[in-house]
């Protein structure tokens, strides 16, 4: 069993299990790899998550060579394509990883044989001569992170809907591969769960997909948990990070789970009257900024932030603009 990883609609700022990155740099626009109106915030460099949306192409018009211009890896993630000018190269950090997803792709371009490559850590892992790469692949050396697939999952929430009474629960994808179902638990402890909804996936998609269920028997006394399994076409499943859904309709902040493992997810759940975006800074006890990033929660009002190596376990001090909780890594 694995959690699903999650990817946030923000601007810009990620961090990923097993993975730690210090900003994602997003394809806006088709063009050019080294032009600065292609990417926003600005061109890919080290320690990024690299982004190209479906529907969008990029084309590699120079040597990019981050590997010797950075220490530490990189992740490119194509969900359009990727593309080639005859003769050009990307040279990526040792422990990079590159995921083509479904309707993804990487053209070899006007070039033939070995004159268009992409490399890590020294070494060729596709050129031209291997004709285009088509999603779902991988080429991996730093592993690729199982999380990874088959959902990637950018909000889970359950809200009480005031006139009717009953769990308003909305979740989105942006991608899918070999999705057969979700299902939805209830729990009234977080601990104990019961199966409650049962929807169909998409099974393979590259597009950002909204679903929406309700939960006509709420929990009448105390909270509700809610938490997505996702289960694929062979069996394999997969659990979402828990929500929590107060009986009284209260829109407070909810931090959950709180403790939390590391490497385990921790949804910030805030008001629906929260201005947006929102900026999250986490400080050790000690006072040392740990996680600096900026959100836009215009869609869900919910922050899923993954616990990595950089937590320890410990007491840290969770921060926005007028928000201050403690949270409890175990």
């Amino acid at each position: 069993m694995t959690r699903f990883l999650a990817i946030i609609s923000i601007v810009w700022g990620i961090s990923m299990a097993h993975f730690s990155y210090s900003s994602v740099a997003t394809a806006v626009t088709d063009g050019q790899w080294s032009s600065t109106t292609t990417w926003s915030p600005g061109v890919p460099g080290c320690y990024d998550t690299i982004i190209i949306p479906a529907g969008i192409t990029v084309n590699v018009d120079d040597h990019v060579d981050l590997m010797a211009a950075c220490s530490d890896s990189v992740f490119l993630m194509v969900y359009g394509t990727l593309t080639f000018s005859t003769g050009k190269k990307l040279s990526l950090p040792c422990g990079s990883d590159v995921v083509v997803f479904p309707g993804g792709s990487i053209m070899p371009g006007g070039g033939g044989g070995n004159s268009n490559y992409i490399e890590m850590c020294n070494t060729v892992y596709w050129n031209a001569g291997d004709g285009p790469l088509f999603g779902p692949s991988e080429l991996c050396d730093g592993g690729c992170p199982p999380s990874q697939l088959p959902i990637e999952l950018l909000y889970f929430t359950a809200k009480l809907n005031d006139n009717t009474r009953k769990a308003d629960l909305h979740w989105a994808t942006a991608s899918e591969i070999d999705n057969d179902y979700f299902t939805v638990e209830r729990s009234a402890n977080g601990e104990d769960w019961i199966e409650i909804l049962q929807v169909d996936g998409a099974g393979n998609s590259s597009v950002q997909l909204e679903y929406f269920e309700v939960d006509a028997q709420p929990l009448i006394y105390g909270d509700s948990y809610y938490q997505l399994k996702q289960t694929d076409f062979d069996g394999d499943f997969s659990y979402s990070p828990i929500v929590r859904l107060s009986s009284d309709g209260t829109t407070e902040f909810i931090m959950y789970p709180n403790p939390v493992d590391q490497d385990d997810q921790v949804v910030l759940t805030f008001p629906d009257n929260t201005r947006n975006p929102v900026e999250v800074v986490i400080y050790s006890i000690e006072g040392k900024l740990i996680y600096q990033a900026t959100y836009d929660i215009s869609d869900s009002y919910q922050i899923i932030l993954d616990v990595g190596v950089e937590f320890q376990s410990g007491m840290y001090l969770v921060k926005t603009e007028l928000i201050s909780a403690k949270l409890i890594v175990k």
